[in-house]
């Protein structure tokens, strides 16, 4: 085989590995059938359930203007006064870990 055969069959042959790719990829955009796959595996592990005392997994909303209009964002400030007065946490929802890792992601909760 000469020098020139081998490289247009080497350049073919990443040609086609390149459409494949870029073929997965638009099919990918298309259907969303691997990030539907993905979140609703995610979304499976995504639980919360009640437990006696506070919560180790707790996760507070951020300064968004609903959390804001409705006291969400000040929950820890509230809570810290309630400890200071004598109150406690008799129970709590607990997160699951994958709900905590999506949550430190910066991703809206269910």
């Amino acid at each position: 085989m000469s020098r020139a055969s081998r490289r247009i069959l080497l350049g073919t042959g990443i040609l086609l590995l390149l459409a494949g790719l870029v073929g997965l990829l638009v099919w990918e955009l298309l259907s969303s059938v691997l990030e539907a796959k993905y979140l609703t595996k995610t979304a499976q592990k995504m639980t919360w359930e009640m437990r006696p005392g506070p919560s180790e997994r707790i996760r507070y909303p951020g300064e968004g203007p609903y959390d804001v209009r409705l006291g969400y964002s000040k929950l820890p400030d509230y809570l810290a006064r309630l400890d200071q007065a004598g109150w406690q946490i008799d129970q709590q929802a607990e997160i699951s870990r994958e709900m905590a890792r999506v949550a430190d992601l910066g991703l809206f909760l269910p």
